[in-house]
């Protein structure tokens, strides 16, 4: 049986190869973003603190980040979302947390 993490990376790689597939993208490009989503993430916040995450727990991150107060407020002040459904499913909307994100002066790089 596979551990939480690991479900959600073999979930997130499905995901990824059906939109690359959609999209009409080529091999070569499957194959890199696929290698990518091994790699660890370094985020660094405002302070210049490092904190490295797998791609799964930062995608858990920016949900944790919708839930805030600070993100909240925002996104009623700007009339974003950070979530909305699609077929009865919540779904992230990572380009609103990473405008958020950026936006608070969190910085991250791929490793």
């Amino acid at each position: 049986m596979l551990s939480s993490g690991h479900y959600y990376q073999q979930l997130i790689l499905i995901f990824t190869v059906m939109v690359l597939n959609l999209n009409g993208c080529a091999s070569g490009c499957i194959s890199e973003n696929l290698s990518a989503m091994g790699k660890s993430i370094k985020l660094i916040n405002p302070k210049g603190e490092v904190k490295e995450f797998t791609n799964v727990e930062f995608f858990g991150f920016k949900h944790q980040v919708v839930e805030t107060n600070s993100f909240i407020s925002w996104a009623n002040a700007n009339n974003v979302c950070g979530t909305y459904m699609h077929n009865n499913e919540r779904r992230l909307n990572t380009s609103v947390v990473d405008k958020f994100l950026e936006m608070k002066g969190y910085k991250w790089e791929t490793e």
